[in-house]
Formats: structure tokens, C-alpha cells, sequence
């Protein structure tokens, strides 16, 4: 009788689900009632060798080959428009096809990622941008596109056509342009890498409750948040914790939208990056989520999920939501991809079927099924609980299957399937634990009636003696917490939302000894959902107090009037940009002006949190025309168009709302709203003249330079006049590197002129896509410092030499000969 009730449920109200807006094809609907879709075509097909793509168990029927126009990409990537027509070149037999997209917030409000290293926030990238959709005209299609640093990343998938990955090819950056992509059909991909799921179907049956549609469920759309850790591996094979980030966020963009086709919410909480060794390692699945369980036993979200490049296949415990009798953790083993083209469809389905574990489904192959606890499938080639195998389904399996390693393939468009899902969507229904979601969507929808804060505390070994609070100019308590008794070193995390005003920020110990350091690392940090730092700490006595302001406020606050000059006499210029600085860079007026020429990329430290306050404010100059003449901040030394403001040049790259310089050799003043355009925390401002093609002398004059928080700096400066010329004019700075020979297939000589004995400089090895390689020990030798890096064991191609100083750091390129 049970199994006739639940047949007969699954039959009547198939469907009957509500549709969430947050569905790939309601999202395209919704945003075409009232935006207009901005077509954008980066992509050229190219022909390859018919081997290529061979290794990945590809056929040539099913790879595209690419060519991105970098520029055009980095108009998508700075633009960032909340609704795209991405344009692709033919595959499958059709004439080419086009995804309509629609901006979403793959992250909860307030997320924050940090570095293992120090658990301090990272600084926020706003490079990236982040889309779910369609393919036009194909029901029933899907696609989740990410626009990151010189790379789309996609997934793309539609009935009976397959699963489509995007992605730039792994060594497209040291190839000539760097834009080489590929788009290809997943399906023999699949199987050349082995996945095997650790997870135990063992359990209690499910209840026809779990296996029917959801008919009712909460007005608000409850929301998923997962903690993600990202191990050591992941990060060191990406070049950093930055680039990682973009890497994981983008994979979990396209988990989402496998998600979000389902009605289920996803949010990233917070990303953890292992920029050293990590605590884990081993070959066995189930080893290293004992050792993530064991390391993380509490976290900021509703589930943990683990990923790393070590052992294969993943595992997951089935506690499900919001229960206190098991972890709610998981681990999901992806994949480097091959060398010639990415995995992103195996680390996302692996990761898909992981999280499906820890939502409270269990495999298509065990026998716990259509009411009678029979299977769905057999793609394993066995079932679990020894009932009868159902055979394998011809137009493939769903998420939960292994039927991956079948011709069949998986098809993401039947995401979990009816059943699996439904179990799903019921661990949700009842998780009460769980908050509605903000709109995934960026449409400007708002759901805070004013601004949206976070706050995060560790505490120390005595958090009984913790307390905070919000409050008022009037000092009324807006929202305050602790002691948190029996919560040692343990991190606190609210959500809050404030009017525009002034507050001040309050904390607390009440044996007057802080939070940091003697018995804890303990420290507060608050932060608006840009990433800007409202008030930070730890290391305080009884307490500590910190007045700020969201904008637009009714009264100043001591930060508006906050004011930073630069001072080029007293700050150390260097290289910016790896190779692409081949210029030279020289001051006059004891410092005041900075003068850049021949295709010049310079830097100066400048750590500085960008709020949607800060102004940037400076006189420029030119007496010769190049290509790029800019200004900008930036968190790493890669140059950025949606970080550079484009003054003067002919070429269309960066910002180019203020590229007004009206020439003449004189100075004009800027006035930039940086924080209209970007926010987050930086570590660089950085100038350029840029001109690489013939006669490369294009320059750049600047001066005056101040930064504030809207409140100017109450100092009036010298404007206009005409640029210094003549025999008076700044030298270029003498220091240099000399790299020979150059192309090299064995030892490279590295001579760094203009060093003096005592400043000791480090030599280091970079590849072409800025990823530290080795560094190198120079000696004093006739009057310099030379440095011998042996390029016999590189593979062929482009390099960079870096040698940095207490005052600065030169770059220069060198070719390893095949």
C-alpha cells in the first residue's frame, strides 16, 4: 500500500512544485520585462592540431577551439552589465549559439574569504562577475558563466545536447595573446577520470513525505550557506589565495545553478584559503574528511564542504540540516583537468553529488527508492541493498548516479531527478534553522531598509568576558551581544542592517586584558557588504570604541576628514605588472612630480581600504601622446582594466569615464569617486604610461597626489601651469636589470645595475602568468649584484626576473629556447 501511495503522488502532482524565480529560465524571463540583454562576442574559432584533446578523451566533433579578444574581455569583466547575450562560435552541428545571461550573487551578504595563514580577511576582488541563464531559443537549457582575470568560465547544458564546459586552456597564458579557450562536450572527459563516492546509503528508509513533491513550503525561499575550505594544493596550483578564490567561486556559481534548477538556494558563507600547508593529507576520501571534521568542528554556515586535489572521488555525511547527532560535513576531491584543456564539469558535478549527500540523498543506485526500496538506476554496475538492477537510462543519468562512467553520460538538466530532489527540497522545507535568502539576483533589489552590515568576533580562552555593542549618537544599544559563555575560541558572526547616521562601536573584556593576544587570537572586524573596514581590532584593555558613518550621513566623521598625501620622496617606487612594465620612471621638485615614459607600469605600497567614499584626487599630465596613460589601486601587482582609470591614450582599455586630458603639456586636475567604481582592501597605487608598440614614447607627469573620504583635505594646492621641460627634467632611475643570455637554454646571468652594496636585494623566478617559481641568492661580484638562475629544467617559453629592494623591485623578461 505504501508504494501504490507514493506511485500515485509522484504521478499527480509531478510538477506541482512552485517554481522558484531564482530557476535559470525564470531569471532570463524576468530580466527581459525590463533590461535590455548587452551582446558581447569575445570569442574567434581557431583551428588546432585534430590531436589536441585526444589525452582528454575527446573527439574532435566535440571541442571548439578558441581565441579571446583580452580587450574586449576586459571591457566584460570591467563593465560587469547585469544582463549579457554571450555569443559562441558553432558546435554541435549548429551555426553557433548564444547564452542569455542574467548577474547573480553567488555569496551571502557580508561574505567574507580569508587566508589560513593569519584567519584575516583577503582582500575582496571585485574583478569578477558572475551570470546564470539559458541557451536562446532551447528550452529546458541551462548555463552559469563567470567572467573572472582573463577567463571565462562556463557550464553549459541543454536536453539531448550534453554538458558543455568553457574555459581558457591551461596554458593559454604563456601562448601568444593569451586568450586560447576551449569549449567542448564533457561526456568522454568523464570517463577518463575515475570518481568513486565514499558515502554509505545506510540509513533509515525514507518516509513518502521525503519522495513527493513539496506542495507547500515557506513564503521565503530559505537559504543553503556553505562554508567552503579550499586546501593548499588548490591554492599554490593557482597562483595565490586570489586567483583561487575566483577559481572556487566561479566552480560554485555553476553548482549553484545545477541548485537553482531545482528550486534550492546555494549561498557561499565564507571561503577559507590554505596559503600554507594545510592540516590535511592522505590518499583515502573518508581519511581527510575525518581530519576536516576533526579541524573545523564549528564553522559559519549551514554546511562545511571541503576541497582538494589529493585522493579522488569525494565522500559526505548524510546528517543533513540543523541537527546536533552528526557532522554536517563534507569532501569533494577535483580535478587539475589535462593539459590541454579544464575539468570544471568533473570538480562541479562531483561537488553537486557531495552536497546532495549532505542535503540528505543518497544514491540512485541504493535500494531505497519509489516507495518499495528498489533503485532508480544501475550505472554502478551494482546496487546498493541487493535489490534488482533497473537497468541503465538511454537518455542519462542524474546527479546522484555514477553514470557518468556510462556512455550515457549524466545530463545536468535533469539535475537530481524527481525523486533524489524531492528528498532534498524536504531536508530544506524542514530545516528551520535555515534564513530566507536576499535576491540571488543583482537587479538593485534591496531587502535591508538601510545598509547592510557583518560582524565578526573570535573570541578568546575567556569569552564570558566578552560583550559588544551598536549604538546610536544618543548611545542607545541598536544591537549588541555576549558574554558568550562557553563559546572559547570560537567565531561569532551577525548580520545587521542601519539606517544611513553615525554610530560608534563598542567592546568589551571585562578583566580588562582584550581579546589578543596573551590568551587567544582573538579580534572584531566590521564590514559593510562591499568589504570596506568600518571598525577593526583585539588587542585592547577594558575596551574599545570606534565612531563611524554610513553614507550619506547627516554629520562628518572623523574618517571623512582622513586625508592621504603621497609623497614620492619618501615612498620606494617599483615594477608593477611583471612584463608588461618595460619603461622607466624618474622624479623632480624634490620628489613632488612623478615622471613615467616607454611603456611604463610603477607602483608605490600603499595599503588602503577603498570605501563608496574615498576620492582620489591628483594633477596629470602629458607632453606625449601613448596608449594608456591611467592611475589606479589594485590588491596584487597583475595589471587590471576595471582597476585602471584611463586619463589620456588612444587605446580604449580601463575606465575611460575621465580619459578627457586635453593635451597641450599642461597639468589638469582630477577628481576621481574611486569607490562609485570599486571597493575593498588594496596594497598598490599604481601610474602608467603605457605604449608598447613603436616609437614607445609615450608619458606621464603626476602630482598632488591626495586621497580622502569625501571630505577633501582642507589644503589648497598649486592647479594648472604648464609641465616641466628641458635640461631640469627628472632623470630616469638608473637601476635596471640585465638578463643574458637571452633567449637561454641553460644558466642565465641576472646583473642588477644601479644596486648599491648594502641594499641586498632578492632575486626571484616568475612564469608568464605571474606564479612564483624559485628564488635566488645574488652576490656582490665587480662592483654589483649578479644572480645565476639555471634555465636548463624550464620548459620552453616566456619568463620574468624579478629583483626587489628595500626601495623597489625591476622586472625583466627572458625566453627559454625549446
Amino acid at each position: 500500500m505504501r508504494f501504490i501511495m507514493i506511485a500515485a503522488a509522484l504521478l499527480a502532482a509531478l510538477g506541482c512544485y512552485a517554481q522558484s524565480p531564482l530557476k535559470p529560465a525564470d531569471l532570463v524571463a524576468q530580466a527581459s520585462v525590463s533590461t535590455s540583454f548587452i551582446r558581447y562576442e569575445p570569442f574567434r574559432a581557431v583551428r588546432t592540431k585534430r590531436a589536441e584533446g585526444s589525452a582528454a578523451g575527446l573527439r574532435p566533433a566535440d571541442v571548439q577551439w578558441l581565441e579571446a579578444d583580452m580587450e574586449r574581455l576586459s571591457q566584460l569583466q570591467m563593465e560587469k552589465p547585469s544582463a549579457i547575450r554571450l555569443a559562441l562560435p558553432g558546435i554541435a552541428g549548429r551555426s553557433g549559439i548564444a547564452l542569455l545571461l542574467v548577474e547573480v550573487a553567488p555569496a551571502l551578504p557580508g561574505f567574507v574569504p580569508r587566508r589560513a595563514s593569519d584567519g584575516r580577511p583577503l582582500p575582496r576582488s571585485a574583478s569578477g562577475a558572475h551570470y546564470q541563464g539559458t541557451v536562446e531559443g532551447v528550452p529546458g537549457s541551462l548555463a552559469a558563466v563567470s567572467v573572472v582575470e582573463g577567463e571565462i568560465m562556463g557550464l553549459i547544458s541543454w536536453p539531448g545536447g550534453g554538458n558543455w564546459v568553457l574555459g581558457r586552456r591551461p596554458n593559454a597564458r604563456q601562448a601568444a595573446g593569451g586568450g586560447g579557450h576551449v569549449l567542448y562536450k564533457d561526456t568522454g572527459l568523464l570517463r577518463e577520470i575515475p570518481f568513486l563516492c565514499a558515502t554509505s546509503d545506510e540509513g533509515d528508509d525514507y518516509v513518502a513525505e521525503q519522495l513527493a513533491p513539496q506542495l507547500e513550503g515557506r513564503t521565503e525561499a530559505p537559504c543553503v550557506g556553505v562554508y567552503l575550505e579550499v586546501d593548499y594544493d588548490i591554492v599554490q596550483e593557482k597562483g595565490g589565495a586570489e586567483p583561487a578564490l575566483d577559481f572556487v567561486t566561479a566552480l560554485f556559481n555553476q553548482v549553484a545553478v545545477l541548485y537553482a534548477n531545482e528550486g534550492v538556494q546555494l549561498r557561499l558563507s565564507e571561503v577559507l584559503l590554505w596559503d600554507g600547508i594545510s592540516p590535511y593529507g592522505g590518499t583515502n576520501s573518508f581519511h581527510l574528511l575525518s581530519q576536516f571534521v576533526a579541524e573545523r568542528s564549528s564553522f559559519n554556515g549551514d554546511l562545511a564542504h571541503l576541497l582538494s586535489y589529493q585522493a579522488s572521488g569525494g565522500v559526505a555525511y548524510l546528517s543533513g540540516l540543523c541537527r546536533a547527532t552528526g557532522p554536517q560535513h563534507g569532501f569533494s576531491s577535483i580535478s587539475t583537468g589535462f593539459a590541454e584543456v579544464p575539468a570544471y564539469s568533473y570538480s562541479v558535478m562531483v561537488i553537486a553529488h557531495e552536497l546532495g549527500h549532505q542535503l540528505g540523498s543518497r544514491h540512485t543506485h541504493a535500494c531505497v527508492w519509489n516507495g518499495d526500496n528498489t533503485a532508480i538506476d544501475d550505472c554502478a554496475g551494482v546496487t546498493e541493498g541487493s535489490c534488482p538492477s533497473p537497468g541503465i537510462p538511454q537518455d542519462g543519468g542524474t546527479i546522484m548516479s555514477y553514470c557518468h562512467i556510462r556512455e550515457v553520460g549524466i545530463d545536468f538538466t535533469k539535475g537530481f531527478g524527481p525523486q533524489p530532489g524531492n528528498v532534498i527540497r524536504y531536508e530544506i522545507a524542514e530545516a528551520a534553522c535555515l534564513q530566507a535568502c536576499a535576491d540571488t539576483v543583482l537587479a538593485g533589489q534591496d531587502t535591508c531598509a538601510g545598509l547592510p552590515l557583518r560582524l565578526e568576533l573570535m573570541t578568546d580562552q575567556y569569552a564570558l568576558e566578552t560583550q559588544w555593542a551598536i549604538r546610536d549618537t544618543a548611545g542607545e544599544a541598536l544591537y549588541q551581544g555576549g558574554p558568550y559563555a562557553g563559546q572559547p575560541n570560537e567565531l561569532i558572526v551577525a548580520s545587521f542592517c542601519l539606517p544611513q547616521g553615525c554610530y560608534t562601536f563598542e567592546v568589551s573584556d571585562s578583566y580588562g586584558d582584550g581579546i589578543c593576544c596573551d590568551f587567544g587570537e582573538g579580534y572584531y572586524l566590521l564590514q559593510d557588504t562591499s568589504g570596506a573596514v568600518l571598525a577593526t581590532g583585539g588587542a585592547f584593555g577594558q575596551g574599545d570604541t570606534t565612531l563611524f558613518c554610513l553614507p550619506p550621513a547627516d554629520t562628518v566623521s572623523t574618517d571623512t576628514l582622513r586625508c592621504t598625501a603621497v609623497d614620492f620622496s619618501a615612498e620606494g617606487l617599483f615594477s608593477f605588472g611583471g612584463p608588461q612594465d618595460q619603461g622607466q620612471a624618474g622624479f623632480f621638485a624634490d620628489g613632488e612630480v612623478l615622471y613615467l615614459h616607454g611603456n611604463a607600469w610603477k607602483a608605490i605600497r600603499l595599503p588602503y581600504t577603498v570605501t563608496p567614499q574615498t576620492v582620489l584626487e591628483f594633477d596629470f599630465g602629458s607632453t606625449q601622446e601613448g596608449e594608456i596613460h591611467g592611475i589606479g589601486f589594485d590588491e596584487n601587482e597583475t595589471i587590471t582594466a576595471s582597476r585602471t582609470f584611463r586619463l589620456f591614450g588612444v587605446q580604449s582599455w580601463g575606465i575611460s569615464d575621465f580619459a578627457n586630458y586635453e593635451g597641450g603639456a599642461t597639468w589638469q586636475h582630477y577628481t576621481i569617486p574611486v569607490g562609485a567604481y570599486y571597493t575593498g582592501g588594496f596594497q598598490y597605487l599604481f601610474f602608467t604610461a603605457d605604449h608598447d608598440r613603436f616609437p614607445q614614447n609615450g608619458n606621464s607627469y603626476f602630482r598632488n597626489i591626495r586621497i580622502h573620504e569625501g571630505g577633501g583635505c582642507g589644503q589648497s594646492l598649486a592647479t594648472g601651469g604648464r609641465l616641466p621641460t628641458g635640461p631640469k627634467q627628472a632623470e630616469a632611475s638608473r637601476k635596471g636589470i640585465r638578463v643574458f643570455p637571452n633567449p637561454a637554454q641553460g644558466w642565465v646571468t641576472v646583473a642588477l645595475e644601479g644596486a648599491a652594496e648594502g641594499e641586498r636585494p632578492q632575486v626571484s623566478l616568475f612564469s608568464a602568468s605571474g606564479q612564483f617559481l624559485y628564488g635566488v641568492r645574488p652576490r656582490w661580484s665587480e662592483g654589483q649584484w649578479e644572480a645565476r638562475v639555471d634555465a636548463g629544467p624550464l620548459p620552453g617559453g616566456l619568463y620574468y626576473i624579478r629583483a626587489h629592494t628595500a626601495t623597489g623591485s625591476w622586472a625583466a623578461p627572458f625566453a627559454k629556447a625549446p
